[in-house]
């Protein structure tokens, strides 16, 4: 990146950033919307980081910067979209908590297909973000291979064109490449790492492990507050109880049946074993 542009991006970027790097279908929209309910994370409203980190995929929620809060609208289903929920957590929160201070951060999440599966390319844009002193953290969101193969098919019958050349062998292949590039860069970005079922389980603890490291030397009151915002980001994001926490039916509906089942899987899986078997990775 040349420094002319360089100079230009550092008077639109913040100051520090929240990479969430993770796959399709590990629920990384949700568990976004959940790390953001806490004040002080926010979507960025322009594309700018994805520019610095040389990526190129479909950003959730976009580009905001010629937007209003709460306008622009993302696909939440398939062919369903809705606005984007905004979280106002101030009168769930202890008078005492209130408008304490922290650094600020801008959140956005990717896909290693965004970057076309090269670590080299995404770690380049890292070393970007560090030359204009952008303190950077990464957070990365993995799924059980089996579990997000089945979540993965499962979108392709309610919207048949999301990825469809994406089948059969080919898919455990795409999460094999997926987890290769995350551990690579895991492995030269040290971060938080999470498992997808812990985050369904016990999004509170999951929280309150992404704050801490984002804000390691808190004082008491700063601590309550986290332990608070965790606790109520699941009256916020639950997606059954969403809707009436928040007004919003972004994320608070069912789903929808889809065809096939347990036994489509295990053929699948069957005839996939040594595909879908080179997908696992230790990621302790």
């Amino acid at each position: 990146m040349d420094n002319k542009l360089i100079k230009t991006l550092s008077q639109s970027v913040p100051q520090r950033a929240l990479i969430l790097l993770t796959s399709h279908r590990s629920g990384s929209t949700w568990l976004s919307d959940a790390i953001r309910c806490h004040p002080a994370v926010e979507y960025d409203h322009t594309a700018v980081l994805y520019e610095i980190l040389g990526i190129d995929g479909r950003r959730y929620p976009g580009d905001l910067s010629n937007q209003t809060d709460g306008v622009y609208e993302i696909e939440v289903q398939p062919g369903k979209w809705d606005k984007i929920p905004q979280f106002n957590l101030w009168e769930d929160l202890t008078p005492q908590l209130q408008g304490l201070e922290f650094e600020q951060y801008a959140i956005e999440k990717c896909h290693p297909s965004f970057f076309e599966f090269d670590p080299n390319l995404f770690l380049q844009g890292i070393q970007c973000l560090q030359a204009l002193e952008i303190e950077a953290k990464l957070v990365y969101l993995v799924r059980d291979p089996k579990s997000l193969m089945t979540s993965f098919m499962n979108y392709q019958q309610r919207k048949p064109s999301w990825y469809k050349s994406i089948v059969g062998e080919a898919l455990p292949q795409f999460i094999q490449q997926t987890y290769d590039c995350i551990a690579e860069v895991a492995c030269q970005q040290p971060g938080v790492v999470l498992d997808y079922s812990n985050s369904r389980t016990d999004l509170a603890y999951t929280l309150v492990e992404i704050y801490l490291a984002l804000w390691p030397n808190l004082t008491r009151l700063q601590e309550e507050l986290i332990l608070q915002v965790s606790e109520l980001a699941g009256k916020y994001t639950n997606r059954q109880k969403r809707l009436a926490a928040t007004h919003s039916p972004f994320l608070g509906e069912v789903e929808g049946s889809v065809q096939g089942g347990s036994q489509d899987d295990k053929d699948f899986f069957e005839e996939h074993q040594i595909g879908v078997e080179k997908c696992y990775w230790d990621f302790s």
